[in-house]
């Protein structure tokens, strides 16, 4: 068989209630042999590799190939990109999640844009499912700026909407850190926009991210935070010689105001020290939060009013939101 166009990375750990949807939706697609999907059972113990073997028996000898691999334990999000990575073979990558699906012609028209335009990366649309509500999300504003706007978080840096030639992995240098599961899309895909040599924009929601409380993102803990933390202290790290360096400012904002926001009381403690000489702007803590997480975030900022954090809080569960 000839190398396939594309590789579809697919982590997964417990994902037995979505992992189908997301399967049909890899196998019925229109690229057929020219997709290559890699599955990584992150050591998952409630069913999901049997389920997922199931599928993988049933589906037609034109579908998309599928490459089986499996962690003996838990290791966490990067440890099974990288695995995925590893085995991959696709000229293009990208990753979808087990909770997600996509559009049955989502990775012949992203290659289609790649060809026509020369790109080596190109960036879609993509649709967050949350319950009934279906809301529509920009995936890219400038080609120009994707960069600056992925650390200014005015679009998604993550990894699942964006098709990306695989010399971009080999060039940009450290890949994902095992350990560190939270912000390591925009690890990779800050880095590889900026080292595009031309990147497009396809303005169709093509993926389908359905909302999860559960997943690893969809929680925020104390190790979450220490991870996102570190991440934005390695960007900031890596862009500090490029034109994108004063970009770090407003991603320290952003991280330093979701610390402040979901930690613990001795994280909240610790964030308010953070990054000294980036100016505290309660209105400007991110271009990407919400009034009442803007709103909670300056009062968990200044002592007096850190009570006041535990009514927004009651009122914010009592609405049902995050």
């Amino acid at each position: 068989m000839s190398r396939p166009e594309i590789s579809v990375i697919i982590p997964y750990y417990n994902a037995v209630r979505h992992i189908e949807r997301a399967a049909r939706s890899l196998f019925g697609q229109s690229l057929g042999r020219r997709l290559e999907t890699v599955w990584v059972d992150d050591g998952s113990t409630d069913g999901s590799a049997a389920l997922l073997h199931s599928i993988l028996s049933e589906k037609r000898a034109d579908a998309p190939s599928a490459i089986t691999l499996t962690h003996s334990n838990n290791r966490g999000s990067a440890a099974a990109r990288l695995t995925g990575l590893s085995a991959a073979s696709g000229r293009y990558i990208i990753f979808c999640d087990a909770d997600d699906y996509v559009d049955n012609d989502a990775y012949e028209t992203m290659l289609h844009t790649a060809c026509t335009t020369g790109a080596d990366m190109v960036v879609c649309d993509y649709i967050v499912e949350r319950g009934d509500s279906r809301v529509r999300h920009t995936g890219m504003r400038d080609s120009r700026s994707l960069t600056s706007d992925m650390l200014r978080g005015k679009v998604h840096a993550g990894l699942w909407n964006k098709l990306i030639a695989r010399h971009l992995f080999d060039s940009i240098g450290p890949l994902w850190i095992e350990g560190i599961d939270m912000w390591e899309d925009a690890w990779i895909t800050t880095r590889a926009a900026y080292h595009a040599k031309k990147t497009a924009y396809l303005p169709r929601p093509l993926y389908h991210y359905v909302s999860n409380p559960q997943s690893y993102t969809g929680r925020f803990s104390d190790k979450s935070i220490s991870d996102m933390l570190a991440v934005t202290e390695m960007l900031d790290e890596h862009f500090a010689a490029t034109p994108c360096r004063d970009m770090t400012a407003a991603l320290k904002r952003r991280a330093r105001a979701l610390a402040l926001y979901y930690g613990s009381e001795e994280r909240r403690r610790k964030a308010r020290a953070l990054w000294p000489d980036i100016p505290y702007r309660w209105l400007d803590i991110t271009d990407g939060l919400p009034p009442h997480q803007r709103a909670m975030a300056f009062c968990a900022a200044h002592r007096s009013l850190a009570p006041a954090v535990k009514t927004l809080e009651l009122i914010r569960r009592l609405a049902g939101g995050r």
